[in-house]
């Protein structure tokens, strides 16, 4: 229909990223054809001198995601890809669109990019942060184990395994994992497996990206 047909679906990051492995099971969930999903750097195309959008009639694109902890990753895409979208395209419409999310990660997308539409299909709340004032995790007293005393030790193995995020990256301190990765905003001692790095065995190992200046 003609809904559709001014839609192009994308995942967020390069092709060797989660959120573009996505796009392969959600095109087959919802039936939909292989034309309505491209690349980001498809979104434009040159003429002449000057950068144009390759598909005119596209008024909406749909960024879909699987996991959004920080947010820092949609920012990016915002800066980098959305401002020169709406510099050509004023009226059309981006939405980000993840399935697992934190709801600070999705405050900021929502107040610190030029996406129209977050949405999630599972929000994390403050109770899913292991060690928070209202952690599901210690909502209620278990018998030989304290809180303080369990976090403590998270936090000591974890600073000698990621000195930068000793209970995950932006201090989100998640218990969550992947079939296919688990996100590093999840406690390292979860997830740890470097080369080079202290020995340790990892509950759900985690595939870092790696970048020319280092890893993420």
């Amino acid at each position: 229909n003609s809904t559709l047909d001014a839609t192009r679906f994308l995942g967020i990051g390069n092709p060797s990223e989660s959120g573009v492995h996505l796009l392969y099971y959600y095109r087959q969930e919802n039936q939909l054809k292989k034309k309505y999903f491209i690349n980001a750097h498809e979104i434009f195309s040159v003429e002449g001198d000057r950068r144009v959008l390759r598909f005119p009639s596209v008024t909406r694109y749909v960024f879909i995601d699987d996991f959004c902890g920080s947010g820092s990753q949609g920012k990016d895409y915002s800066k980098d890809i959305l401002a020169e979208l709406k510099k050509l395209a004023p009226g059309s419409i981006a939405a980000y669109h993840v399935l697992f999310a934190t709801t600070d990660g999705l405050k900021v997308l929502r107040e610190e990019t030029a996406f129209d539409s977050v949405e999630c299909i599972y929000e994390l709340d403050s109770t899913f942060k292991c060690f928070g004032n209202d952690s599901r995790y210690f909502s209620k007293p278990i018998e030989g184990i304290d809180k303080a005393e369990v976090e403590m030790t998270c936090r000591k193995y974890g600073s000698q395994l990621d000195s930068q995020g000793p209970l995950g990256f932006g201090d989100c301190q998640l218990l969550i994992g992947f079939h296919h990765n688990t996100p590093n905003n999840t406690l390292p001692i979860i997830w740890f497996d470097e080369p080079g790095g202290p020995p340790w065995s990892p509950i759900f190992k985690r595939y870092s990206k790696y970048f020319g200046w280092g890893k993420l």
